[in-house]
Formats: C-alpha cells, structure tokens, sequence
C-alpha cells in the first residue's frame, strides 16, 4: 500500500511518499503556491483512485493531480479572488471550491475541469 503525507507551508505545498517498510520519506512534489498561510490543501480518501488538490501561484487557481492516471495534471482558474477552502469527494471524481469573498462555492469534475 502507498502512503502520502501533504506538507503544507506558507508559500509551498510538498508532497512526500511514505514507505511501509519504514524507509525514510521521498519528496515526490513541491508546489509553491501564494500566500497559504491556512495550509490549503486536500487529497481524498479512495485507496482506489489518489487525488491531490492545492492552490497554486494564481490567485484563484487550483492544480489537481491524479496520481493513479500517470500523475495527470489539471489547473483550473475556479475564482477571481483568493481561494480559502477546497475539498474533494471521497472518490477524488470532484473538487468544490470557496473563495474569500463567501458567495459562491463552485464545483468541478477533477479529470476535466
């Protein structure tokens, strides 16, 4: 089984592999993102699919990751303004987004935005 462990800083997001057979942690990722200073970022809960989502550089802009499709990327421009909560289904198929402004929480398919 793959363990992985989100590291979540003020300006970078870091995605580490966890081993079972107690080696030490791999640094798989890094994002450097806005300021995140709420440490905003999810991964769902499937073991069958592996979903990563987090804010990027954009203010707006979330990047979604499927581990299990060959690391396939997505970026999505979700608001104009700040994001300050996202989450994901448990399957990891959808992504809501919330903006600072509180008025509207939007939802989008991870595989295609």
């Amino acid at each position: 089984m793959l363990f992985r462990l989100i590291v979540s800083l003020d300006n970078a997001t870091y995605v580490y592999q966890l081993f079972a057979d107690n080696q030490l942690p791999q640094q798989k990722y890094k994002f450097e993102t806005i300021e995140n200073k709420t440490g905003i970022a999810v991964v769902n809960g499937s073991q069958e699919m592996s979903v990563y989502a987090g804010i990027t550089k954009t203010v707006g802009e979330v990047e979604i990751i499927h581990f299990d499709k060959g690391e396939q990327r997505l970026k999505i421009q979700a608001h104009k303004s700040a994001i300050i909560s996202i989450a994901l289904n448990n399957d990891g198929s959808l992504i809501a987004t919330a903006s600072q402004k509180g008025q509207v929480i939007r939802i989008f398919k991870t595989d295609n935005g």
